[in-house]
């Protein structure tokens, strides 16, 4: 029984009584009274619910989840119940194989990353905070960027409320939570990134500017450079209009960063010739330099603007198909910009094809399937670089998925239990490679042979009343041989050749101990 108070329109001179069924097949009382209503829970649906079949989870536990998440990027379905469905149609044996589906949905819903009684609550990201700094540093320690990045903005889908949930109609997610991010142009392999949460992000914060009124823009991109250990190297960065400005450029220079990127009419100290030149040939281009700075506008379909500190003003010739059967000029910066700019899409684009991520009203959930799926996308660049072998982005995360399972397996359940889903007459037992081995010893035990009930011979009253026999209380039996796939402790001879042979092996092990015994 519990209590809730809230607020109601009731009038003080009424007691009422209300059933109101609900979805979950139970029935709720309230009674009002006053300004008061008194909620009666129902006993009868406790019993029922699969918080009341929680067990304490360890490393092997969270590893195993893990493994079952990067299988649900690969195999899609639209809900977490399907995976484990037995429909002939859609049925997939890996899930319920090594995990229930009641105990991945109960890790799933109590999954935390940070402590709430000692975190920093000021901190919009405090849920993420520990997450966030572990890939943060990982990133930027474990390996080093060619010479030219990419700087752009990624995006984690989140329709629910959120303070710094952001709107964009020209993004595919358009209610998103938006995500700076710097990474190497020519593998996608992501540095440095910050999450958006409102005008005093931190990188904002934190960035060292030589001028101290520059503007937000350039503070974001100083500070997520300098954050990620980018800056004083002689990196090349590219990004868009949204960036671009003199005043950014000029403080990358003085700080031995050179960048380039498309730019907006509307920016300051921008040269007055080329804002104003009308272009109309396809090719024609037009260039005006100050100090460190070059500005130039070229034609193709439209009118391209773009700032560069690396570039000279010089064009080469391109060959393309066009009407006029000449092949046309194009700068330097524009070709650069086109091969570069590409770094933060190629990362979008490889982690969106094997996203795990669910619906669900916890933003914070969400987005750390995002930075997960990133830290698989980071690892996948990695091995393609420094592998000998060739693998596809499909198949090194089934590698990954497998090295999880494997290294888990064998520590997920005690040697005499049940399969995780729960099935005796699991099939897959018939199938594979299984090898009678001793049941490894317990810690702190002294005995170093230890025995197991076997879970194959010893029936039980309700085996016998299914296969129509009657009942006969049989000598228990104990051993200590187990099949380490299979999760069972059993005996040599006959139980295990017939668990791994037999479909019914249960009427069987019981047909060979009634002539036995």
């Amino acid at each position: 029984m519990f209590l809730v108070f809230m607020q109601t329109r009731l009038k003080p001179d009424i007691n009422k009584t209300v059933l109101v069924p609900t979805t979950l097949n139970r029935v709720i009382i309230f009674v009002g009274h006053q300004d008061s209503i008194e909620v009666i829970g129902s006993e009868n649906h406790r019993k029922f619910r699969r918080s009341n079949h929680w067990k304490d989870v360890n490393e092997a536990d969270v590893k195993m989840f893990f493994a079952h998440l990067i299988v649900m990027g690969i195999v899609r379905k639209s809900n977490f119940a399907k995976y484990w469905s037995k429909n002939d149609l859609s049925c997939t044996s890996f899930f319920g194989k090594y995990m229930s589906r009641n105990k991945f949905q109960l890790m799933y819903w109590n999954l935390h990353l940070a402590d709430s009684v000692t975190s920093n609550k000021s901190d919009p990201l405090w849920r993420l905070r520990p997450f966030i700094k572990m890939c943060d540093d990982n990133f930027r320690h474990l390996y080093k960027p060619g010479p030219n990045l990419s700087l752009d903005e990624a995006t984690c889908n989140f329709r629910g409320r959120l303070s710094f949930k952001c709107y964009n109609p020209r993004k595919p997610n358009k209610h998103h939570i938006r995500i700076f991010e710097v990474g190497e142009s020519e593998t996608g392999y992501i540095v440095g990134f910050e999450v958006y949460t409102g005008t005093k992000s931190e990188s904002v914060s934190v960035a060292n500017c030589l001028d101290k009124n520059c503007t937000r823009t350039t503070k974001l991109v100083i500070g997520l450079l300098q954050k990620s250990d980018l800056l004083n190297k002689g990196h090349r960065v590219y990004f868009d209009n949204y960036y671009t400005s003199v005043e950014l450029l000029e403080e990358l220079y003085f700080k031995e960063t050179y960048a380039a990127g498309t730019c907006r009419k509307s920016r300051k100290d921008l040269p007055p010739a080329v804002i104003s030149s009308k272009l109309k040939r396809r090719g024609d281009c037009i260039y005006r330099r100050r100090d460190t700075v070059l500005a130039l506008k070229w034609f193709d379909k439209r009118e391209v603007l773009m700032l560069s500190t690396i570039h000279e003003a010089t064009q080469s010739q391109v060959k393309c198909n066009n009407p006029n059967n000449r092949d046309p000029f194009r700068a330097d910066v524009i070709r650069d910009y086109t091969n570069f700019m590409m770094g933060i899409d190629l990362s979008d684009q490889l982690i969106g094809n094997y996203n795990f991520v669910r619906r669900g009203v916890k933003w914070w959930r969400k987005l750390m399937f995002h930075f997960f799926a990133l830290i698989l996308h980071n690892s996948y660049v990695l091995f393609k670089k420094y592998s000998q072998t060739k693998m596809s982005h499909e198949a090194y995360n089934e590698a990954i998925a497998k090295y999880l399972i494997n290294i888990s397996h064998a520590h997920l359940t005690s040697p005499n239990r049940q399969p995780a889903n729960g099935s005796k007459g699991d099939e897959s037992r018939l199938f594979g490679r299984h090898f009678p081995t001793k049941i490894p010893p317990k810690e702190n035990v002294k005995r170093s042979t230890p025995q197991r009930n076997c879970s194959v011979c010893n029936l039980l009253p309700a085996d016998f009343e299914k296969l129509g026999y009657v009942y006969e209380k049989l000598p228990r039996k104990s051993t200590s041989y187990w099949c380490r796939f299979c999760n069972r402790a059993m005996c040599l001879e006959p139980c295990f050749e017939v668990y791994h042979t037999k479909k019914n092996f249960k009427e069987q092990i019981m047909l060979i101990r009634n002539r036995k015994e």
